[in-house]
């Protein structure tokens, strides 16, 4: 029996290496020392849109680019020299075209595969187009992360504002040009060696943290706590403080405290933004000077005036009627001067926070009452009922009644004004949690919704719905407000554009007026 022909060896190993050339990502071509294309795997295929078939035995300038063509000749030259000690080159990258058109960036690298010099060589090709394309990147992103920083250090060296930041020790890591000049320290003094309490009040502190303590529920202690207590908590941290200048003297700020996260959301810091109050607490007290100056002064040439005016008209009879009138006006004008110069000293002292309070315990109903009869003419003059009826039973509450009286007062000559003729403006007192509550509610066109916010403001005037056409000076709802809240209780109103409003306050049993 005849044994099967044995396989070609030549043709198995062959085939094995065409196999092991197509399982390749990179494009692998072997050139004759023609330059001509001898073979072609198929990554080389899939990189340059050619097939074998179509370059196999042609130059490789029907492959490449001349500029590409001249490089690789450079790289044989190295090859093939009279030293012909290396193995492979680098041609380096070039870019190449694809038979549909597009361009690629090409790493290139060539080898002699033939025992003697020149024989056959080997080019092997790699796409290096993604990896540029990461590069340029990486490039801009460096580029822009550096931006980034020096615009960071720009701001935070260029602001007035004194930025100071700490590790979760406490440790200051950050402190800017705006801290050396309001604090009068050197970074190089703080940083790593200091924490932020040796630029505070110990007294102060101690205070803080009791707030906190109250505020949150829970142990605060003096010390380092007092300013990450809230952060810690994603909570807003913004107050008034008095910082230690390097020569002693105090530096009133506003600082904003915020807790620094890193890539996992821990917190890993905490952040300080003191802003410098003492040109604003100066202007703020030359202002109140101002006004106070001004209004005591008004006071007196306002009661002559007042005076003078009285007493013409209690000689009604020997004045014409157009006179008569014109006195009637010049009243009623110098009154509102008059009310408006009280508002603007009762504002200075609550600015001042000098405003004095007698809290006793009183009655809340009988107050609310006496207010009700003194505004009665006021009401006639506007055709305006005022629904009340004081209440049986206890209503004791620790006020001050001559101030509680005038929230009152304001609230209803509001509510009258507002309300249409022949039409009425209720008063109640009710009890709320903790303490009492008045309310007084009118018939009027109601609170426009953009003026809601401004309303317990300063010179607060509403425009088409609201004030102006009334008169007044604007104090009146900021006064009351600030009367109330030194009462510890709290002021608010209820309103729908067209159906009027209601205002009411409430005040604790035990009400303590701030010293």
């Amino acid at each position: 029996m005849t044994p099967p022909p044995e396989p070609d060896h030549d043709e198995a190993r062959v085939a094995e290496l065409q196999a092991v050339l197509d399982s390749v990502t990179d494009a692998i071509i072997v050139l004759d020392r023609e330059l001509a294309i001898q073979s072609f795997n198929t990554a080389a295929e899939q990189m340059f849109g050619r097939s074998k078939n179509s370059l196999r035995g042609h130059p490789l300038p029907l492959l490449m680019p001349p500029p590409a063509v001249r490089q690789i000749d450079a790289a044989l030259a190295t090859l093939t020299g009279p030293d012909h000690r290396p193995r492979m080159v680098m041609a380096g990258e070039m870019p190449v075209r694809r038979a549909d058109g597009t361009e690629f960036i090409a790493d290139v690298r060539i080898s002699r595969t033939g025992a003697d010099v020149g024989s056959r060589f080997t080019m092997i090709v790699r796409d290096v187009t993604e990896s540029h394309m990461a590069f340029d990147c990486l490039e801009a992103m460096n580029r822009k992360i550096a931006e980034s920083l020096s615009l960071q250090q720009t701001v935070l060296e260029g602001t007035s504002c004194a930025v100071i930041a700490c590790d979760t020790e406490g440790r200051i890591v950050l402190f800017n040009a705006g801290a050396e000049r309001m604090l009068g320290y050197a970074a190089e003094e703080m940083l790593f060696r200091a924490t932020p309490l040796c630029l505070h009040d110990d007294a102060e502190i101690a205070a803080r943290a009791r707030e906190l303590s109250d505020e949150l529920g829970v142990a605060v202690e003096p010390g380092y706590a007092v300013f990450s207590a809230k952060s810690m908590r994603g909570l807003a941290d913004e107050r008034e403080w008095t910082l230690r200048h390097r020569d002693g003297r105090p530096v009133p700020v506003l600082l904003s405290l915020s807790a620094l996260r890193d890539d996992a959301g821990q917190v890993s810091g905490f952040v300080g933004i003191a802003h410098d109050l003492s040109e604003a607490r100066r202007l703020e007290e030359m202002t109140s000077d101002f006004v106070a100056t001004v209004s005591h002064e008004l006071r007196t040439p306002l009661t002559s005036i007042r005076g003078a005016i009285r007493l013409l008209a209690a000689d009604a009879s020997s004045l014409s009627a157009p006179a008569a009138r014109l006195l009637e006006i010049a009243d009623k004008n110098c009154s509102r001067l008059a009310t408006m110069v009280n508002d603007i000293l009762d504002l200075e002292k609550i600015d001042r926070r000098s405003m004095q309070f007698d809290c006793r315990p009183h009655s809340l109903a009988q107050v609310i009452d006496e207010a009700v009869r003194s505004l009665q003419p006021f009401a006639d003059s506007f055709a305006v009922r005022v629904d009340w009826q004081a209440p049986a039973g206890d209503w004791q509450a620790v006020i001050d009644a001559g101030r509680i009286t005038q929230v009152a007062v304001n609230l209803l000559s509001n509510a009258i004004k507002f309300s249409p003729r022949r039409s009425c403006v209720t008063v109640g007192i009710g009890h709320a949690a903790g303490g009492l509550r008045v309310s007084v509610r009118d018939c009027g066109p109601g609170i426009a919704e953009d003026f809601r916010s401004r309303i317990f403001g300063k010179f607060a005037q509403a425009g088409s719905a609201g004030l102006r056409g009334h008169g007044g000076s604007g104090l009146g709802l900021a006064i009351s407000k600030a009367i109330v809240e030194q009462h510890g209780g709290t002021i608010g109103f209820d309103s729908a554009v067209g159906h009027g409003s209601e205002f009411y306050f409430e005040l604790p049993f035990e009400s303590v007026a701030a010293a």
